[in-house]
């Protein structure tokens, strides 16, 4: 066991640093043979460049970094400096005065024909009447960016005119490594760029939801229904799968998604938006889920700073229906404090790979310790103990452990000075059992009543469950099961940040092998909420995700690198020829996910940004707050699962229209009026109005139908009306608007 009085090295930091200082202890004198295939030492850990973000002691600037020889000034941002170091000199980091957080960049996962009628996106794309002609907001003068991996930039979703013209990425920065370096591309020479990535499309996909706008000719496997299973092959026909913000200027990063990276792509998007005058969203369909959840981590702080700037999207994560946190609120004493008891395996029956996460209420000291339990004896073995701070415990010699279970354990705790918590920090690497008898437990005790314990997992399993004997749980007590009601993305809990979960618009696809389509997955039900989709409360409580928005059976864009190297076209849903380019074809397929949901989100804020460009974060969530759909009968079974509810991009914008602090937000007066045609009459609206009366005539001026109301909008009955041309005459005290109508 190591006590030590570091304090200024997160446990993940810290636990490369002692890595580094015991690669230098056992190869003292050893020079690796990096030149040989055959050497296992191919890297040197402790020489490693790794990346950080510092916070830095109050009263001491970046510029008091500088005299540290040892550390490289990669970038300033709001909150925190970017630098790089070999890693070796990580554990020097504690003994700097300027230094008052250190936390390693940590690389973190990627988390529409149906979907945009579902999130009413078709009725802003199209909703618009203008003396006879169509008007739309298509998220125009707008920047629409993203953080992701396996990009087809020239893919021609990503093109004007219909995949004919030139692109509509404006700016695109392929990040190449750990410390937030990276290549810009402008439209100039896009045509260079292939992919970041082909063994990925997550990018692709999330763009093409985002802004995707290519509806030119194609083939496609067409399905008449959300449920359907009988998908017909359409080929030469228009391609349905076109995204949200269609009009927008695009803003991409690209390559390995470390924090630094993302931050940095983050800060580009807004200063490339600044620096042209339009507003910005962007999209972080990625994140974790260990971590605080208080937003006091230095990502979430960088994040929060950058959401003063622009609108900030974030999946909410994809753990929606697994066993990965527990909240223990501590209500009466034990012993010598109370307790959390759980079970722990992996995703893989017993294989555990990857981190949990403790973390109490305050500065509390707690008594954690991972141990063997035997089923059949009923008795708990510690084999990693922690009872103070900034201590380290692992298994390694522990006769225990070694004798049940291969692999490693290694504990860290910590009091994040950020947050003044008591945190353990756990990582399992390649632990398996030799016997089915002896399994994971972890006992916490210390924690006194009105305290809360905050367990998170990354891919472990807190639960007694995919044990052999079904009647074990009727002979343990006291232990607590792990659930999915805290699966939040830990990124997704920083202020000034949209989470966005996801619901079911469609169930099930055609594919372009005839006759073929995707079933429908297991506990899709076609208007709820998508069974993996994230939730839980930051630290002070608050639930999120704040919103949803179709994230099942969602089709977009593939790369044409991913599908030739990796998926093969059988399983697209779509394809067009188009000889312009440097690929001759071009795919699109389907994904599920919050990922997919999160860019939907994103690219109707860039419509709502367009009609109003001085949309802050705050003024953003009012819009989703006041518009969204919730059904409290048919929702409420999922309550906290839905935030605000299903995102409605119509509604949305009549909100920001009538509402906006803009002046003159529509800079043609007849921009007030929105007409909404559905079957049975047109949903009549007009910025401002404090009433309307609403009439329809026929072409000889004889009125047809009519209605009044108070208020911005009124239904205009056309159910017993023939098809044919009419003029609509919308009026109130500060307006007179008409419009030819085609029904």
């Amino acid at each position: 066991m190591l006590c030590s009085a570091q304090h200024k090295l997160t446990p993940p930091t810290m636990q490369r640093a002692v890595e580094a200082l015991e690669y230098m202890r056992l190869h003292q004198g050893i020079t690796p043979d990096l030149n040989s295939v055959n050497s296992a030492e191919q890297t040197n850990p402790a020489t490693e460049k790794v990346s950080v973000l510092i916070n830095l002691t109050p009263g001491y600037t970046a510029d008091d970094l500088m005299a540290i020889d040892y550390l490289t000034i990669e970038d300033v941002l709001s909150t925190c400096v970017v630098a790089s170091l070999s890693s070796d000199k990580l554990i020097d980091l504690d003994n700097e005065p300027a230094i008052f957080r250190v936390e390693i960049c940590r690389k973190l996962n990627v988390d529409m024909n149906y979907a945009r009628p579902s999130g009413k996106v078709d009725g802003v794309q199209a909703g618009f009447s203008h003396d006879g002609q169509t008007l739309s907001y298509d998220g125009s003068g707008v920047i629409v960016g993203m953080m992701d991996t396996g990009l087809e930039a020239n893919h021609v979703n990503f093109k004007k005119n219909n995949g004919t013209g030139d692109t509509r990425i404006q700016r695109l920065w392929w990040f190449k490594s750990n410390n937030g370096s990276y290549t810009e591309y402008t439209p100039d020479n896009m045509s260079s760029f292939s992919t970041d990535n082909n063994s990925e499309t997550h990018a692709t996909h999330v763009a093409g939801i985002m802004g995707g706008s290519y509806r030119g000719n194609g083939d496609y496997s067409y399905m008449s229904s959300a449920t359907g299973s009988m998908p017909e092959m359409r080929t030469g026909q228009p391609i349905p799968y076109y995204g949200v913000a269609t009009g927008a200027d695009l803003a991409f990063g690209v390559g390995d998604l470390y924090t630094n990276n993302i931050l940095q792509c983050v800060k580009n998007v807004f200063d490339y938006a600044e620096s042209v005058g339009k507003p910005a969203v962007v999209n972080l369909s990625l994140g974790h889920t260990t971590g605080p959840h208080d937003g006091t981590d230095t990502y979430s702080l960088e994040l929060a700073a950058q959401g003063k700037r622009g609108i900030i999207c974030m999946s909410a994560g994809n753990d929606g229906d697994a066993n990965i946190s527990i909240v223990k609120n501590i209500t009466s004493a034990t012993g010598s404090g109370s307790f959390l008891k759980t079970f722990v395996h992996g995703s893989n029956s017993n294989a555990l790979l990857g981190v949990v996460d403790l973390w109490g209420t305050d500065d509390t000291v707690l008594d954690v310790q991972w141990g063997v339990y035997s089923i059949s004896a009923g008795t708990f073995t510690p084999v990693v103990s922690i009872d103070a701070v900034y201590q380290s415990s692992t298994t390694s010699g522990v006769s225990e452990f070694t004798s049940n279970f291969t692999g490693s354990i290694t504990s860290r705790s910590y009091i994040d000075p950020n947050n003044n918590r008591f945190e353990v920090y756990t990582e399992f690497n390649g632990v398996s059992q030799k016997t089915s008898d002896k399994v994971i437990a972890l006992y916490v005790g210390g924690a006194e009543p009105g305290h809360k314990l905050y367990l998170y997992s990354s891919t472990q399993k807190l639960t007694f469950s995919n044990r052999p004997s079904p009647t074990v749980m009727t002979t343990v007590s006291d232990y607590t099961n792990g659930s999915s009601q805290n699966s939040i993305n830990d990124g997704a809990c920083a202020d000034n940040v949209i989470a966005v979960g996801a619901y079911v618009s469609r169930t099930t696809c055609g594919v372009l092998t005839s006759g073929s389509y995707y079933p429908a997955s297991t506990g899709f039900e076609v208007g709820s909420i998508a069974p993996f989709s994230s939730y839980g409360t930051n630290f002070d409580g608050t639930s999120l995700p704040d919103v949803c928005a179709p994230g099942a059976r969602i089709v977009s864009s593939y790369s044409s690198y991913y599908v030739t190297a990796t998926a093969g076209s059988g399983n697209m849903v779509g394809k067009v020829t188009n000889g312009r380019f440097n690929i001759t074809t071009y795919y699109w397929g389907t994904m599920n996910g919050t990922s997919m949901s999160c860019p939907f989100v994103s690219g109707t804020i860039g419509l709502w940004l367009q009609a109003d460009p001085t949309l802050s974060y705050e003024k953003v969530m009012d819009v989703i707050k006041n518009t969204s759909q919730y059904n409290s009968f048919s929702m409420g079974r999922d309550k906290g699962r839905w935030g605000a509810g299903k995102i409605d991009a119509l509604e949305g914008i009549k909100y920001v229209l009538a509402n906006s602090a803009v002046g003159q937000v529509w800079a043609d007066e007849d921009q007030r009026l929105i007409i909404t045609g559905s079957d049975t009459g047109y949903d009549v609206f007009v910025a401002g109005a404090s009433g309307i009366t609403a009439t329809l005539y026929d072409l000889q001026g004889r009125p047809v139908s009519s209605a009044s109301a108070q208020g911005n909008s009124v239904l205009v009955d056309t159910s017993d009306l023939h098809g044919g041309v009419y003029i609509l005459v919308a009026s109130g005290d500060d307006f007179r608007f008409s419009r030819k109508i085609m029904r």
